[in-house]
């Protein structure tokens, strides 16, 4: 067992399996394997031949192709077709278009058909390869058939059925698969087209505007052979480029097995067979790094709130190390000791690490895409609710579709454009059908203004919703949003957490409201009261004697209750503070969360809900007390409520109506308080945002590596 050491921002070899094999062999060939080389030097050959080494296009064009047949690039990049044409003949339609054959007269046209015969018949192998795997057996003989009648159609000097459909098969395959290949290679290693020095024939067009039913002229072949001699070099430029690219590969290779620790015997003897060491050792790198990365990931989702899906999946030989926190420090896998996978103990353990990599990467496959958003696109979250966004804008499309959301002072990119956002709101819905838990979600960006209260004032859609349709397996791993961050859940549980979000977001809307209601009324009614009793005592607000200096220390009864001027000040002032508190309601939204003044504002608010609800309930808590021990009554119905209204007035009425609104709807402030509380607490233990933000960092990190083969 290898102690393997890993952290998950270690970087991957740049090069890894994709630069480890030729951008052009995609099928399994490298740049330089041809099985026809013989055939486009036999073409040639055959042009010099016809043109008897005479100054003529055909025998300039010939012998400049020969010398560049040394390279060897554009045999090589032309027996690689992505997209090959097969086929065992001629459709009825490429026949009919076809089928009178030409007998040709004039030495200059005999002398272009018989090098066209000799390519096109050459090449025939190449046009007609199916796309994966080697020829049959029934196309092999179907083109050699085809080859036998071409070359019969050159001895008689005709331009015939054959000759025809092979020519048109050629500068097809040329226009729609060779000559493209060459310029994704040249893409591919970030190469111009064209040679830097300015030497030779420059990129031909898409098309190379040819007319296949007749016999080319010399401009037809000057652009042909242009377009190879083009392909030839630039295959060359790519082959340096591959080569410097693979030497980087094999040093970051080296380097990632000392630094990560991985078995010594991944880099020795490399040179016994370079080209198989490479390929072992990429891939067993990869592999290796791909399945720790898994491990990793599955295990900050568990600790995010999912299930434990290691448990099942990790082999006996399989562990891993944590920290004091509880992080996977190293992953410890039972890795081959040599890069030879022909020894039978090295073949098993690679075995079983691509059963483990294929294992986690099932596991992992609905998540994936949750991660990406999480970390490129969090507003594509799942979630049942409204967030409120800070410092950003949103970004569109010219024709109003959703983009994503970029920082207030970040550019715009061309052709769209960016839109203040600072709500945005998501809602979805469920359906079960095959087993199966279909998703369908609704996210729309909005703005809402510093006075839209509790965000139902004032609310304005900015472009369109973004419409998101999700399939799961019932056990299947999802990434929720909530008001505290994010957290993982079964598709199963799915229901239940909205229904969860439903209840709380109307909720609190409710509460809120009814909370700010009833502190504006009942405070106003406190202040007013205060003044009117002020007024009919002959006592002042402030303490402050009115009717003479030995008034300060007489007590006035009026409406069942002793006034002091002290009393009607403590009232005065509540009713005034419960009054502003509730009218700064009207800032509980995103529009003036986006300003540190109007957080601070609703953080007051919190702060006095919770204290106003606590001194309430504390006092009434005494009061019972009292009564239980034979005091006074907790609750003295021979008084009003309050100096300045009379005992059951109606005013005295709707003044407990309204207080008794607002001390109920307080106290119901409590339990969301306790609960935020409860989650702030639950994050410092074991904050699950930070574990859903850390599986998507393994994520992304993971996806930047070079593709794998």
């Amino acid at each position: 067992m290898t102690d393997d050491r890993h952290t998950s921002d270690s970087a991957r070899p740049s090069g890894s399996d994709k630069a480890a094999t030729s951008p052009a062999g995609k099928d399994g060939h490298s740049i330089t394997d041809s099985l026809f080389d013989g055939q486009l030097e036999k073409s040639y050959q055959a042009m010099i031949a016809a043109g008897n080494g005479r100054g003529t296009a055909g025998g300039e064009l010939a012998r400049d192709a020969s010398r560049q047949l040394q390279h060897k690039g554009v045999i090589g990049k032309l027996t690689v077709v992505e997209h090959g044409q097969p086929g065992t003949s001629a459709s009825a339609a490429e026949a009919a278009s076809v089928r009178d054959a030409t007998v040709v007269s004039d030495a200059g046209q005999k002398e272009r058909l018989s090098y066209l015969q000799a390519t096109v018949g050459n090449f025939l192998p190449l046009v007609m390869a199916p796309d994966k795997g080697p020829a049959d057996s029934a196309l092999t003989a179907s083109i050699a058939r085809r080859q036998e009648s071409i070359r019969q159609e050159a001895q008689r000097g005709e331009f015939g059925p054959e000759t025809k459909l092979a020519y048109q098969q050629y500068v097809q395959w040329l226009e729609k698969k060779a000559l493209p290949a060459t310029a994704r290679d040249l893409q591919y290693f970030n190469l111009p087209a064209d040679d830097p020095s300015g030497n030779g024939p420059k990129a031909p067009g898409k098309e190379l505007n040819i007319n296949t039913a007749v016999i080319p002229d010399d401009s037809q072949l000057q652009r042909i052979d242009d377009a190879v001699k083009w392909a030839q070099a630039a295959d060359a430029r790519v082959q340096v480029a591959q080569q410097e690219v693979l030497k980087k590969v094999d040093t970051e290779f080296v380097d990632t097995v000392k630094r990560l620790h991985l078995p010594p015997g991944w880099i020795e003897d490399m040179e016994r067979d370079h080209n198989r060491w490479r390929s072992s050792v990429g891939m067993l790198t990869d592999r290796t790094l791909t399945a720790r990365s898994n491990i990793e990931i599955l295990d900050e989702l568990r600790r995010a709130g999912g299930g434990d899906l290691l448990s099942g999946v990790l082999p006996s030989t399989t562990s891993v190390t944590r920290d004091k926190n509880g992080k996977i420090s190293a992953v410890h896998l039972d890795l081959p000791q040599t890069w030879d996978l022909t020894k039978p103990e090295n073949k098993g353990r690679a075995e079983q690490l691509q059963a483990l990599v294929a294992e986690t990467n099932a596991l992992l496959r609905p998540v994936t895409p949750q991660l990406q958003d999480v970390a490129s696109h969090p507003e594509r979250a799942l979630n049942w609710g409204d967030t409120e966004m800070k410092g950003t804008r949103g970004l569109f499309s010219s024709s109003g579709e959703f983009l994503g959301l970029i920082p207030k002072d970040a550019p715009v990119p061309a052709g769209q454009r960016a839109e203040d956002v600072n709500l945005l709101q998501s809602r979805f819905s469920i359906e079960e059908k095959n087993n199966k838990i279909i998703v369908h979600q609704e996210v729309q960006a909005q703005s809402v203004p510093w006075w839209g209260y509790q965000n139902m004032i004032g609310v304005s859609d900015v472009g369109n919703k973004i419409d998101i349709t999700r399939t799961y397996n019932p056990t299947d791993t999802v990434v929720v949003r909530t008001d505290s961050g994010y957290e993982v859940k079964q598709a199963r549980d799915l229901g239940s957490y909205k229904n969860w979000q439903m209840g709380k977001y109307y909720g609190e809307k409710a509460l809120m409201t009814a909370l700010d209601v009833g502190m504006v009324v009942s405070g106003t009614i406190e202040v007013g009261a205060a003044v009117k009793a002020a007024r009919m005592s002959g006592l002042g607000l402030a303490g402050l004697e009115v009717l003479g200096r030995s008034g300060a220390q007489k007590a006035f009864t009026a409406e069942g209750l002793e006034l002091s001027s002290r009393m009607l000040a403590g009232q005065a002032g509540k009713g005034l503070l419960r009054t502003t508190v509730g009218g700064a309601g009207l800032l509980n939204n995103a529009g003036s969360r986006e300003s540190s003044f109007g957080q601070n504002v609703n953080t007051a608010r919190s702060v006095y809900f919770l204290a106003d609800a606590s001194i309430g309930l504390g006092a009434t808590g005494w009061r019972a007390t009292r009564s239980l021990l034979g005091g006074e009554s907790a609750i003295n119905a021979g008084k009003s409520s309050i100096a300045g209204l009379t005992a059951g007035s109606r005013a005295d009425n709707f003044y407990k109506m309204s207080h008794g609104l607002f001390k109920v709807s307080e106290y119901g402030f409590i339990p969301l308080a306790a609960s935020d509380l409860n989650h702030a607490i639950g994050n410092v233990q074991n904050d699950r945002s930070t574990h859903v933000f850390r599986a998507a960092e393994i994520f992304m990190h993971d996806q930047a590596r070079p593709e794998q083969k």
